[in-house]
């Protein structure tokens, strides 16, 4: 039976400090990431088991110079991407190669209220702002008739607070 889904912690830093983070300080600190050559091992045997979904999370992924090209390697193992993020480290450009990219890849941004004060109190400050500036980025972009089969999500964790 083969593997179709495998989630990465390929990306291990987020300075953010988010309050409900189970990482805590150990994700704070950079620290030596693989290289890039070293994901595309992964990646290749990732497609050989099967592989057709990989999701990268646990740290701050586009906080990585070279992480949309860890994406466009996935891609071209004929593997979908699924991000989980907060938005930071994405800026308008990027979110543009990334709604061109091929393939059913997924952007979930982090938004835990569904106001300012409610958000930022549990991630950080500006976090609500960000998530709202790249989902308005990308609703643009699709009105603009460019076609894309990028996926948008929300990933949200349940609290009494939220």
């Amino acid at each position: 039976m083969p593997i179709e889904h495998l989630e990465s912690a390929l990306i291990n830093y987020c300075p953010l400090g988010c309050g409900h983070c189970c990482l805590g300080e150990y994700v704070a600190e950079k620290r030596p990431a693989l290289a890039l050559d070293e994901i595309k091992k992964i990646v290749v045997k990732a497609k050989r088991l099967g592989v057709e979904n990989m999701v990268h999370r646990m740290g701050e992924c586009f906080l990585r110079d070279d992480f949309l090209d860890i994406m466009k390697l996935t891609n071209a193992e004929f593997m979908n991407c699924d991000v989980i993020t907060s938005g930071v480290g994405l800026t308008k450009e990027k979110l543009d190669e990334i709604y061109a990219l091929p393939g059913n890849n997924k952007l979930s941004f982090s938004l835990d209220g569904d106001t300012e004060e409610i958000n930022d109190s549990i991630r950080f400050k500006g976090s609500f702002k960000k998530v709202i500036e790249c989902l308005e980025h990308l609703k643009a972009l699709q009105k603009s008739g460019r076609k894309s089969s990028l996926l948008i999500g929300i990933s949200h964790t349940m609290t009494e607070v939220r």
